[in-house]
């Protein structure tokens, strides 16, 4: 009876998760796809016409304004984002910084992100290798306290 318990006698152990596989055509065509909205997303931004409030360009795009401001009367914490992309966009770091920093942070990112997938899928493996669980762990959280550091800076303004 005590040997079925046997497998909870083990220290857990976790171990990070292997790296996704590109010698499969369908894998490195999802990997393309991937990449290639990435880079459309920035491509798209580029067409856009930065708002002058510093937020509200994705009204351009047919999306209505954002539900957060008109309800609350304050920005949300994506405020701003797309007018950032669109700067970033026409190459305006100064502007996309200083209007949100954690969007333009976010826009360069995945401009790095997707140019790294799209060239690892056509060549077939993951240039430089795959970053571990801790290097994309620490990313998201740097991404995630610029966007916040952001959105307290627009409410304090």
């Amino acid at each position: 009876m005590k040997s079925d318990f046997k497998h909870l006698q083990r220290p857990f152990h976790w171990t990070a998760p292997s790296p996704v596989r590109l010698d499969l055509f369908w894998v490195r065509g999802g990997v393309l796809a991937a990449g290639l909205m990435l880079l459309g997303l920035l491509w798209a931004a580029r067409w856009l016409t930065p708002d002058s409030r510093g937020m509200g360009t994705h009204e351009q795009l047919g999306l209505p304004p954002c539900g957060f401001y008109l309800w609350w009367g304050i920005p949300c914490p994506s405020c701003g984002m797309t007018t950032a992309w669109a700067w970033l966009a026409r190459f305006e770091f100064a502007a996309a910084f200083q209007l949100h920093f954690g969007g333009a942070l976010l826009g360069l990112f995945s401009f790095v992100l997707g140019l790294w997938l799209v060239l690892s899928a056509i060549r077939g493996n993951w240039i430089g290798g795959w970053p571990s669980g801790l290097v994309w762990a620490v990313a998201m959280a740097g991404l995630t306290f610029a966007i916040v550091v952001s959105w307290i800076g627009k409410l304090s303004a």
